[in-house]
């Protein structure tokens, strides 16, 4: 059986130089055509994104096949110049930028989320268990409906 997507989250920590672990549980999902290179962005509620290339350049072509609106064009300009390439080190490490460590307000850990594909999201450790912990009876409520409706509900903040 091969799984084609990351699943889980795993939480490491940042050292002074921005480096982290690629946690284990998301590397045993990376194929060799993955390789080792990965790009990282800019993510909604002040996450990040680490994409595998080719999940980069499949979600590129979805941008570029938007109208070439202003709002658009704009996006797509925030998207491709806060963004950044890396490799993972030869200790299985990846550097975040400055840029995206303000961004997502991280400084001494991150949570690895999967997301859809091999992307996952990075985030600030509060602000992960904030919006998608299951701390609270309306969380709990709005994630059971979620195996039993045709739609989602909205979690009251």
């Amino acid at each position: 059986m091969r799984i084609e997507s990351f699943i889980g989250q795993a939480r490491t920590s940042i050292d002074s130089k921005g480096r982290t672990a690629f946690p284990r549980e998301f590397r045993k999902f990376l194929s060799e055509e993955d390789g080792a290179e990965i790009v990282i962005g800019p993510g909604p509620q002040q996450s990040l994104i680490l994409y595998t290339v080719k999940e980069w350049n499949s979600f590129m072509d979805e941008l570029y096949a938007r109208p070439r609106t202003q709002a658009n064009e704009h996006f797509i300009q925030q998207m491709t110049t806060m963004s950044h390439t890396c490799e993972l080190d030869g200790q299985n490490r990846i550097s975040i930028p400055p840029t995206l460590q303000r961004f997502a307000s991280l400084q001494n850990e991150v949570v690895f989320a999967a997301r859809r594909g091999k992307t996952a999201g990075l985030w600030n450790p509060e602000r992960f268990d904030a919006i998608y912990g299951l701390i609270t009876p309306q969380s709990i409520d709005a994630f059971d409906a979620g195996f039993f409706t045709g739609s989602i509900q909205e979690v009251p903040r």
